[in-house]
């Protein structure tokens, strides 16, 4: 079972200190001391049931409380220590951070600085994982257990994380990477976050390196610059939180996606220049907004389709209802596709939000009221059909 525990000062039994002929007296973390990992949402599949990570040290090989390195001092005060207590910062300019004996951080590991190289390669445990500053060499062969990962770093171009599983938290990438591997991950209990916000964008090519992922919370996705498909997220099945991709000029399809028939969060597609094909979206049959086992809610409700301006067609067959929050709230929004001729919602009849058809040049105005004489909206909500083009509803539904 995945251990997720906090090693804290309460928790470890001090055992006395070893004689020069004497073996060190082992600190054993005891199960009633160790904090449960936070629930995750109620489609969530179970931990990991291999081989958890290690949390019996020796006295000596505990280092108690915070750690910041920053010279090599630091390092070598650290040498022989297998676990730490609290959180560890590494705010260095050293070419080289190698910390080879480290196993086990009970709080977050902050990568911080100028040191373009950090090695943690017995690292198996980490509270969370944050990465900022220069780093642009990383070693992380035996991370097995991690709450959530941030990087945000210009200069980091690959990440590998082989032997990790699940993640109890969100996967958030600001980065220019190139390349992602993570062969072992199967969950993510949070969201899955590929963003740049330089102008290049995010040039990853492809999502491969996620092929065993199967369960995450939602998807967002914002300038990927090397995207072309969503291919390497096919056993993603659901998506309670939804699903968001904007200003990725290079996609044109969501192909690898297969989800199952039934609900998602929400659709929010915006600015995706090239985007030509929403097929992966057939199977869904309602979007709704979802509160999970903490009271948060879960996914917009909506579909949102907004400037994506190679986009013919908007089709969803088996799609019945949307159930945004609130009434007031927009429960379907498709606005300034410009290529855009034909929408086809053949079961759509339940929207309890407002409906916003615009700013579509070269839709035929009538699709829209065709809809528009179908569906039912709850009290107060409101169907805004404008700007569209003129042209026949001749098969459209």
């Amino acid at each position: 079972m995945l251990v997720a525990v906090a090693l804290v000062s309460a928790c470890i039994q001090p055992g006395s200190r070893a004689g020069e002929n004497e073996s060190p007296t082992p600190v054993v973390i005891p199960d009633d001391c160790t904090d449960p990992p936070d629930a995750g949402p109620p489609d969530a599949g179970p931990p990991d049931a291999g081989v958890g990570c290690p949390i019996d040290f020796a006295p000596s090989e505990i280092m108690q409380g915070d750690v910041v390195v920053r010279v090599p001092l630091d390092l070598l005060v650290l040498r022989g220590k297998r676990a730490i207590t609290g959180a560890l910062t590494i705010r260095s300019d050293l070419s080289e951070v190698a910390l080879p004996d480290l196993e086990y951080v009970a709080g977050t590991v902050r990568l911080e600085g100028a040191s373009p190289r950090i090695d943690l390669p017995h690292l198996c445990h980490a509270g969370a994982l944050s990465i900022y500053g220069s780093l642009d060499t990383l070693a992380l062969d035996a991370l097995r257990e991690s709450g959530g990962i941030f990087i945000s770093n210009s200069t980091l171009t690959s990440f590998r994380a082989a032997a990790l599983t699940v993640l109890d938290g969100d996967f958030n990438l600001n980065t220019r990477l190139q390349m992602l591997s993570l062969p072992a991950l199967t969950t993510i209990r949070g969201a899955l976050i590929l963003t740049s916000w330089t102008y290049e964008g995010m040039p990853l090519p492809d999502l491969t390196g996620l092929s065993t992922l199967s369960t995450v919370e939602e998807i967002v996705i914002s300038h990927a610059s090397g995207l072309v498909d969503l291919r390497g997220l096919e056993q993603v099945r659901r998506l309670p939180g939804g699903l968001f991709i904007e200003t990725s000029d290079q996609l044109r399809s969501l192909d690898g996606l297969h989800l199952d028939a039934g609900s998602i969060g929400g659709i929010d597609l915006r600015e995706n220049l090239d985007l030509e094909d929403l097929g992966a979206l057939a199977p869904i049959t309602s979007v709704v907004t979802t509160v999970d086992g903490a009271g948060n809610r879960r996914g917009s409700g909506a579909v949102l389709i907004y400037r994506n301006q190679a986009l013919v067609s908007i089709s969803f067959p088996n799609l019945t209802a949307l159930t945004p929050p609130r009434t007031s709230d927009s429960a379907l929004a498709i606005t300034a596709n410009d290529a855009l001729t034909r929408i086809d919602f053949p079961r759509l009849a339940d929207v309890r939000g407002n409906v916003y058809i615009t700013e579509d040049r070269a839709l035929p105005a009538c699709q829209a009221e065709d809809l528009r004489s179908r569906v039912t909206l709850p009290p107060g909500a409101t169907f805004v059909v404008g700007n569209l083009g003129t042209g026949t509803c001749s098969g459209s539904r």
